[in-house]
């Protein structure tokens, strides 16, 4: 089964595509979903594996770009990629920048059953690769994939220079690291059950904001703090896809932010990796509530 992303505001479009979709459904075996906004979209690609992804560029130029950057700094990046729009011109230099290869370029106006036809096309003469038939081990290797995973989102992503991790320690509430705001995840799977945190500084935070969002922050709001949800988000994606092809069962968990979170963060063991970035201090912080044998 082949699974398709849709990124679209327009819904009648969107209804004439499920159309021209629907005459293939009796001969591939495929489906699709439909998102409407640059937050929810990366939501999903972080969440789980699409097999192609469709951009219907009718968002703001600044929110396409987002999820380009996105992409690329992903597996994504060689994923079947097919944007429609009538303002090329607009992501040239973005698209020769990150240069994807599978990138199909469909401009506006085109029928929906042209396009549908090019995803059919496109899709189903890739052969599809089993999960690898390997095991992770809890502890230090589960540990290693989230730091990993981490240092990956901030500097291909975020664009944090010279991000490097200390050495792992216990959290301990009468000397908490210092956190403005966090991004929080839960974990459940078969084998572990807890919660990921990823803890910034004010100073790292806005720097972020103002790498990814091309916008200079002063203070974090109401208008940038969902971000670090979605950076969480992005990190634990990567993570998951990781342990899940080596046997793990890691599903779609909805991430939460916290501005100034208290000094006590949770109510079981913590571990803390330090990771020293050109931004300043970001915590990656591990609640260990469970591991099943």
């Amino acid at each position: 089964m082949k699974d398709i992303l849709i990124l679209s505001e327009n819904k009648h479009w969107k209804a004439e595509l499920a159309l021209a979709f629907s005459s293939y459904s009796k001969t591939h075996s495929f489906k699709w979903a439909f998102v409407s906004k640059r937050t929810d979209t990366i939501s999903e690609l972080s969440m789980r594996y699409y097999d192609a992804v469709v951009l219907h560029s009718n968002l703001p130029v600044n929110h396409i770009e987002i999820i380009f950057k996105y992409l690329a700094s992903t597996e994504y990046k060689k994923s079947p990629l097919f944007f429609i729009s009538d303002r090329f011109e607009d992501f040239e230099v973005l698209l020769n920048q990150q240069n994807f290869p599978q990138l199909t370029l469909l401009s506006l106006p085109v029928e929906t059953e042209v396009i549908a036809k090019e995803i059919i096309n496109k899709l189903f003469p890739i052969k599809t690769v089993g999960p690898i038939d390997t095991t992770v081990k809890v502890n230090l290797e589960f540990l290693k994939v989230f730091i990993d995973s981490t240092k990956y989102i901030l500097e291909s992503f975020c664009q944090f220079k010279k991000v490097s991790h200390g050495k792992p320690y216990l959290y301990n509430k009468k000397a908490p690291p210092e956190i403005a705001i966090l991004g929080r995840i839960e974990l459940s799977s078969s084998f572990f059950q807890g919660q990921f945190i990823i803890g910034f500084t004010k100073k790292a935070y806005l720097k972020l904001l103002s790498l990814v969002l091309f916008q200079e922050y002063q203070e974090i709001n109401k208008d940038n703090e969902d971000f670090a949800g979605e950076i969480v988000n992005m990190i634990y994606g990567q993570a998951k896809n990781i342990l899940n092809t080596s046997g793990h069962d890691f599903e779609k968990i909805i991430p939460t932010f916290q501005v100034n979170p208290p000094v006590q963060i949770g109510n079981y063991p913590i571990v803390i990796v330090p990771l020293e970035t050109d931004a300043g201090r970001i915590e990656l912080l591990i609640e260990v509530q469970k591991i099943k044998n």
